[in-house]
């Protein structure tokens, strides 16, 4: 509780389509979950933003849409931005919606449209070396082959070939940009889109 801002990303309003999109482990149920951030936002006495993915035929059309909103407004947050896939996902199937769909989505939720490529630079203090920062980064999302490289920079250090080389990680172009992600995260990728 002893923060200012929550950010929660709320993405479905059924079941279904919450174990399609997030594959929960067998023992975390969509209600379940639901009524976790309702309780939570009751009580929290910062403020709650929401952060709205949206995937391509999975979470788009108005009927899903329309769930999703009124589970949204139920709490009341404070923020809401809709957001696209921008890094590489971890299935083929996962497509950004057009833009149509996405304006569509933005006069129904309000709030802002955050489905750019984030831009900034991270955080280095915790890392003690330019691979180390780079793979646990990573791990965490995709990262963009020139945002490795300025963390090579910051280290002033050469490492990210020898982690390509290696094998350690790969690059894969995603939205006209190459990122670097680890290799066992790679899915469903054929040889031609890997690099």
């Amino acid at each position: 509780m002893d923060v200012d801002v929550i950010s929660i990303t709320m993405a479905t309003g059924d079941a279904q389509t919450f174990h399609v999109m997030h594959r929960p482990h067998p023992s975390i149920h969509f209600e379940q979950v639901q009524q976790g951030i309702l309780d939570f936002s009751a009580v929290f006495p910062g403020e709650v933003w929401i952060e709205i993915m949206l995937v391509d035929n999975l979470n788009t059309d108005n009927e899903k849409m329309n769930a999703l909103n009124t589970r949204i407004e139920a709490i009341c947050p404070a923020r809401k931005y809709v957001m696209v896939p921008t890094r590489p996902p971890a299935e083929p199937w996962v497509h950004i919606p057009s833009p149509e769909i996405i304006m569509k989505a933005l006069s129904l939720f309000g709030g802002k449209d955050i489905t750019q490529p984030e831009e900034g630079v991270f955080g280095l203090d915790g890392f003690f070396s330019a691979s180390e920062a780079i793979l646990e980064i990573c791990r965490r999302h995709p990262l963009r082959l020139s945002q490795a490289r300025a963390i090579e920079e910051h280290f002033s250090q050469n490492t990210l070939d020898d982690l390509l080389s290696s094998g350690r990680l790969r690059v894969i172009d995603y939205q006209n940009h190459r990122y670097v992600l680890p290799s066992e995260f790679v899915f469903g990728m054929g040889q031609d889109e890997t690099i």
